[in-house]
C-alpha cells in the first residue's frame, strides 16, 4: 500500500467520524477545565482482529524479552491467534533491566517475533539478556508528545532513512525525564516510571470517576481544554483495547486539567468536527509514512501522533486500528 493509501485510511476515518458513520459522539463530559467527548463505535463487535499489548500480556500470549545487546530494541513474540499492537507511548517495566518506553507502534503477527523500538527511561540497571518485560500503561502525554516532534521532523526530513528508535534523542528523553522528577520530587532523576506514578496518584480518583461514566461502547476520546483547543485523540476501532489501557485518562488530567472556566461559545462537540475537518483535508506534509511501514506519523493543528494501519487480510479491506494525537502543555515545566 503506497503512502497516498495509507494517509487517505486516516481522512477517511475523519470524515466516518465527522458523519458518524460507524461511530457517533458520546454527550460531553466538562470536567476540571477540560471538555471530554467519548466515541462510541456503531459497528457490531467486538472484531477479534487485534489484541493491544495490555491484553495480550493479560492473556499469556504476549512475550516481551531483553535482547541484551541493543538498548534500542525489545523483541516481541507473539504466541497467540490475534495479531498484537503494541501501543506507541507504552511504558515496559523490566524485570532486572532497564525499563522503556515504546516509541513507534508496532504489529507482531501471530506466531512472529517483532523488534519493538524503544527508549530507555532509568538509566542505571544494566541490560539483562532474557529478561522479561510488563506493560505500566501509558506514558504522559506531554513527554509522549516531545518525542512525536522529533519523529515528525525526522521523517519529513529523511523518509527513505527514517528509523523511530534513531530519530528520538536520548538525551532529550533524560532532559524529559529530569524536568518530570524535579516538578514531582522524585529522588531518582532517571526513574521516569516513578515520576509517572507520581503523576497517576495525583489523578487517580478523577479518573476513576470519569470511566464510570464513559458509555459501555466507548473506543475512543477527545479532549478539549478550556479555551476551546483539541488537546488529545486517543481512539481505537473497537472498544476492548480503549478500555484496556492504563494510564491515558490520568496522564490527560494531570496535563490538562485546570480550574479555569472560560466559555467559548462554540458547542464542544463542533470544536471537535472542526478538528476532524482538518484532520480529512491534512496535507501530504502533515502526515507521512515510510513505504512497507503501517504507522503513519502525523502533524496536525498543533498535535503530534501516529495511526496504524491493519495488516493485509484476504478480501478484506484495510483500516486505521489506533489512531493517537496529543499536544504538549502549553507552559513548559
Amino acid at each position: 500500500m503506497s503512502t497516498e493509501e495509507m494517509s487517505n485510511l486516516v481522512r477517511a476515518l475523519a470524515a466516518d467520524l465527522i458523519g458518524e458513520a460507524g461511530f457517533q459522539f458520546g454527550k460531553p463530559m466538562k470536567r476540571y477545565g477540560l471538555s471530554l467527548v467519548p466515541i462510541v463505535t456503531r459497528r457490531e463487535q467486538d472484531s477479534p482482529d487485534y489484541l493491544n499489548a495490555a491484553e495480550a500480556l493479560e492473556r499469556g500470549t504476549l512475550v516481551l524479552q531483553e535482547t541484551g545487546s541493543a538498548v534500542n530494541i525489545v523483541l516481541g513474540r507473539n504466541t497467540g491467534q490475534e495479531v498484537v499492537l503494541i501501543e506507541e507511548g507504552e511504558i515496559l517495566a523490566g524485570d532486572g533491566t532497564q525499563n522503556r518506553i515504546v516509541v513507534a507502534n508496532t504489529l507482531i503477527e501471530p506466531g512472529k517475533e517483532a523488534r519493538i523500538p524503544v527508549k530507555c527511561i532509568h538509566a542505571p540497571h544494566p541490560l539483562s539478556k532474557g529478561a522479561s518485560f510488563l506493560t505500566a500503561g501509558a506514558g504522559a502525554i506531554d513527554f509522549l508528545s516531545r518525542i512525536r516532534v522529533q519523529k515528525y521532523q525526522s521523517i519529513m526530513t529523511d523518509v527513505e532513512h527514517y528509523i523511530p528508535e534513531e530519530a528520538v534523542s536520548q538525551e532529550e528523553v533524560w532532559r524529559n525525564i529530569r524536568r518530570y522528577s524535579e516538578n514531582l520530587g522524585v529522588e531518582d532523576e532517571t526513574d521516569y516510571t516513578a515520576a509517572l506514578e507520581r503523576i497517576r496518584s495525583k489523578a487517580r480518583e478523577m479518573a476513576e470517576e470519569l470511566r464510570v461514566c464513559l458509555p459501555e461502547d466507548t473506543c475512543g476520546l477527545v479532549a478539549v481544554n478550556s479555551v476551546g483547543e483539541v488537546v488529545s485523540v486517543e481512539l481505537y476501532n473497537k472498544p476492548g483495547p480503549f478500555g484496556n489501557r492504563r494510564g491515558f485518562i490520568e496522564a490527560l488530567l494531570v496535563e490538562h486539567a485546570t480550574d479555569e472556566r472560560e466559555d467559548t461559545g462554540v458547542e464542544v462537540t463542533e470544536l471537535v468536527r472542526e478538528f476532524l475537518q482538518k484532520l480529512e483535508n491534512a496535507e501530504s506534509d502533515e502526515i507521512q509514512a515510510k513505504e512497507g511501514h503501517p504507522n503513519l506519523v502525523m502533524s496536525v493543528a498543533g498535535l503530534h501522533g501516529e495511526a496504524v494501519v491493519s495488516p493485509a487480510a484476504p478480501g478484506g479491506k484495510a483500516h486505521i486500528l489506533y489512531c493517537s494525537l496529543g499536544k504538549a502543555q502549553r507552559v513548559s515545566q
